[in-house]
């Protein structure tokens, strides 16, 4: 289910499908399917899952059903153009397809509401399959939570995301914000609406958009930035400030554009002509700029929640490591052998190498 706000009449209709189907529900961030304590049948590490060698190439589904917008996870859509045996079958309610692989072997254009009472109820369940998913699912969380370093841009997203009350909104900024959030907050509890710009608009206008999303909804309301996509829009700082709205601003400074760091193209240029080119390091003082817009300032990742329930102009400012890189990097091939684990022991235990837990024969 791709990143596109669903409400939650069509996130019930959704659960309900694919629970009485024993599917799995691959969501993105931005998809509303993983907050407010959704079931266990969301699977959130869509990243890890589908890498070259994952659990989905160890249990490759029958079909699919994809819902939407493309998953910002980039292995998602890899998986899609490596298998062409897998049937597609894309749900979307707009006029583009948002099928940039070409894999899709039928298109519905409808709501997903209309799409699947027209699916009807399925041929039955395979409970095995959906339980399988469930506990790579579970132990994924587990690895990500041990192997995620706490100074890291990653580390530091999800803890901001963990800070928000119920009701609030947030905008995961494009770059690694909603990479960082998408692949490795899991499923959360709080009920927060997730909202999101994909496509060519890149950073443009960020903190101008959260400003509106925050005049449109109730609640706090809360941006993921990066320094970049921050200095970038300086101006809807100002209008943030004179705003008097419940807005607070987290931005993960790394001094530059990290994103470009997983580019070949980093291990190919001299770093100096990368820096100047890609990384594009800054010197301006964030903290400075948010006072003199206005705004309350803090440095520490608790203060989010205090910031949330108080009227105004906040802005985060987290110091994280330059390359998130081996952060994000380390924590996805956790994620991914987490995953494949149980399936490894199943596999040697049917060849008859080793028998399986007691505690797997007794789940």
């Amino acid at each position: 289910v791709g990143p596109d706000d669903h409400p939650p009449d069509a996130r019930q209709q959704i659960f309900d499908f694919a629970h009485n189907r024993g599917w799995p529900v691959f969501a993105d961030i931005g998809s509303g399917l993983r907050t407010g304590g959704p079931p266990k049948l969301v699977i959130p590490w869509i990243e890890p899952a589908f890498e070259v060698g994952g659990l989905a190439d160890h249990r490759a589904p029958e079909v699919i059903l994809r819902i939407g917008r493309m998953p910002t996870a980039k292995a998602f859509s890899q998986w899609l153009t490596r298998h062409h045996e897998v049937p597609v079958v894309l749900v979307n309610s707009h006029v583009e397809t948002h099928d940039f692989t070409g894999t899709s072997a039928a298109t519905i254009q409808s709501s997903p509401k209309e799409a699947l009472d027209s699916l009807g109820d399925g041929a039955g369940r395979d409970p095995e399959w959906l339980v399988a998913w469930e506990r790579a699912s579970a132990r994924a969380g587990h690895a990500v939570a041990t192997a995620l370093p706490a100074s890291s841009e990653t580390a530091e997203t999800v803890a901001s995301l963990r800070q928000l009350d119920d009701g609030s909104s947030v905008h995961l900024a494009s770059s690694m914000p909603i990479r960082h959030a998408d692949g490795f907050v899991g499923n959360l509890e709080h009920d927060i609406r997730v909202l999101v710009n994909r496509g060519t608009n890149g950073i443009d206008g960020t903190i101008a958009t959260t400003l509106g999303e925050s005049m449109a909804l109730d609640g706090p309301a809360v941006a993921i930035l990066g320094d970049i996509a921050f200095l970038h829009d300086a101006g809807g700082l100002l209008a943030a400030g004179r705003s008097g709205r419940n807005l607070t601003l987290v931005v993960l400074d790394n001094g530059g554009g990290g994103i470009f760091s997983f580019l070949p193209i980093a291990d190919v240029l001299p770093g100096e002509t990368f820096n100047r080119l890609f990384r594009t390091p800054h010197r301006t003082d964030i903290r400075a700029l948010a006072e003199a817009a206005g705004a309350r300032v803090h440095t520490d990742v608790e203060a989010i929640q205090n910031a949330t329930r108080t009227p105004g102009l906040d802005v985060v400012v987290l110091e994280t490591d330059m390359n998130p890189v081996p952060a994000f990097r380390a924590a996805k091939r956790a994620a991914g052998a987490a995953m494949l684990a149980e399936d490894h022991v199943e596999e040697e235990a049917a060849e008859g190498h080793i028998a399986p837990d007691q505690d797997d024969q007794d789940a």
